[in-house]
């Protein structure tokens, strides 16, 4: 990938120090998402079981870690690990809210009491 920058310019701060801004437009320009393309659809995530979509989150973030993908690709992927990230979040809070614990009271009852896992 070309990360040559198209143009520089020289940039005065307000405390009198110069420096050097070089914008990639070059890098951003070949990364740019098509016009009239749409960012993809998440509609699945809903209907994945947690190992799932923990496996696919593992996924997206090996891949983001080796940067192979583009700019518009990276931040797709990072927008739907996000919501993968809150699925499992949300199937991990479901499972706690069903996991009760037996409990026997003094008269020899037998009762269900949600665990305390927190």
């Amino acid at each position: 990938m070309d990360c040559v920058p198209t143009f520089e310019r020289i940039i005065t701060a307000a405390d009198g120090v110069t420096f050097t801004v070089a914008p990639y437009r070059r890098i951003a320009e070949q990364n740019r998402r098509p016009k009239g393309t749409r960012m993809p659809d998440n509609s699945d995530i809903p209907e994945l079981t947690f190992e799932q979509a923990l496996a696919e989150l593992e996924k997206i973030v090996r891949d983001l870690e080796e940067g192979e993908a583009g700019l518009d690709g990276a931040i797709d992927s990072y927008a739907r690990g996000a919501l993968l990230k809150q699925h499992c979040q949300k199937k991990l809070d479901e499972a706690k809210e069903r996991v009760d614990k037996i409990t026997v009271s003094a008269d020899g009852s037998v009762g269900l009491e949600a665990a305390d896992l927190s």
